[in-house]
């Protein structure tokens, strides 16, 4: 086994004949030498690497929020099945013990504020009760989040006092990836590979829509095929036998939905787990060399790209499935508009991804572009009956005032 003691600091942790701890740290001390000298929010380990990250005593020398980002790099190190421990002040259980005359204000004060002596390292920026620490851990999909049993963890010098309060994270198996695929087998294969370079495991799941380009043979080779239609049933006929499948599984929180004709840059999946909305979508571009770095981040926008989507089970669950009666065009503008009038906020972000748009189209043969363009009318007049508008009109942008 594997194991990271991020923010080592004065209490390294011991490799032995069970795991091998690696020390790692932002500083070297004179009393200690961490392994790895690094910004624990930037790890080098590999993804779904390591069996057990420890942060011990680490999150309250961090602001509000500015810990998240070494939480969430540590559900990436980890295997599926692995385990974040985090240790911190207990902050309601002191504060009780002091107002009851029970514990020493100097001490209460230390561990309040942190043993700052001129070295800013050593300062506490935050606190923590058993509620709040759990809040800040559950953002993430870990299968399990409780209290640190106490048990021994081979080499691990763990503090256990009165005043510390432990919590362990068990980080489920993958994130989950539904790609609806109709032939094109070349971008299906370019899409996939940017699914496995995300910087966290993943799962994916192929549904394919009648291809008779091999893409059915060889989502079978791979280990990908969810479910292959002799023909095609269309979008949402698609999506939603994937995500009414995914969605059976009470463990499943969230389900990332991707075009077969996409390009997600390495940190597009985990920079979209990180807002705290139901439905959120990155933002499309046609250039590859945008897509290498990420941007500021910025508020949550509206109108969003449903060619690369989280949905979270909330979402799901409340709006339901994607309208059969548009096979191919506007179920995604009708989700929308049903997600608004149901208070579901669903948005998009500054992460962007490469999209080839109208590939279907371009692919086509001649006979199926004209099944297509015949669809498509179909589907606008099912939207039109519905709303009394298109999609892109001003009457449409005036069903989300």
């Amino acid at each position: 086994m594997i194991g990271l003691n991020i923010g080592s600091g004065q209490r390294p942790f011991k490799s032995n004949d069970h795991i091998k701890w690696v020390n790692v740290d932002s500083i070297s001390r004179t009393d200690h030498v961490p392994d790895v000298i690094c910004d624990g929010r930037h790890l080098p380990q590999d993804t779904g690497s390591v069996d057990f990250v420890v942060l011990h005593h680490v999150l309250e020398h961090f602001g509000c929020g500015e810990a998240d980002d070494m939480v969430d790099e540590a559900y990436r190190v980890l295997k599926p099945g692995g385990s974040l421990l985090v240790f911190v002040p207990n902050l309601r259980t002191i504060c009780e013990r002091w107002l009851q005359g029970q514990y020493d204000t100097t001490l209460f004060m230390t561990t309040l504020y942190g043993a700052y002596m001129g070295d800013e390292e050593d300062r506490h920026k935050w606190g923590y009760d058993n509620v709040s620490l759990a809040n800040s851990l559950r953002r993430l999909p870990w299968d399990q989040v409780g209290f640190f049993n106490g048990r021994g963890i081979p080499g691990a010098d763990i503090a256990q006092d009165w005043w510390i309060l432990g919590a362990e994270c068990i980080r489920g198996q993958h994130e989950h990836v539904l790609i609806l695929t109709r032939n094109n087998l070349n971008l299906t294969k370019r899409t996939v590979e940017s699914v496995q370079r995300q910087n966290m495991p993943t799962a994916i799941h192929i549904i394919d829509n009648g291809s008779t380009d091999g893409t059915v043979e060889w989502a079978q080779s791979h280990n990908i095929l969810m479910h292959a239609f002799p023909a095609n049933v269309g979008v949402s006929g698609g999506w939603n036998r994937g995500l009414m499948s995914l969605f059976s599984d009470s463990r499943i929180s969230r389900v990332f939905v991707i075009n077969n004709d996409v390009v997600l840059p390495p940190f597009f999946m985990r920079e979209l787990i990180s807002y705290d909305a139901p439905f959120v979508t990155g933002i499309a571009v046609d250039n590859m060399e945008i897509i290498k770095e990420l941007g500021a981040r910025q508020p949550l926008q509206p109108n969003p790209d449903f060619s690369a989507f989280m949905i979270r089970r909330q979402a799901w669950e409340k709006i339901g499935i994607f309208d059969y009666r548009m096979k191919l065009y506007c179920s995604d503008t009708d989700y929308h508009v049903r997600g608004h009038r149901l208070g579901v906020g669903m948005f998009k972000v500054n992460v962007p991804y490469y999209h080839e748009r109208s590939s279907t189209i371009n692919h086509a043969t001649p006979e199926e572009r004209s099944q297509l363009h015949a669809q498509a009318n179909k589907d606008r007049e099912a939207f039109h009956s519905l709303y009394n508008c298109l999609p892109g009109s001003e009457a449409y942008a005036a069903l989300f005032k």
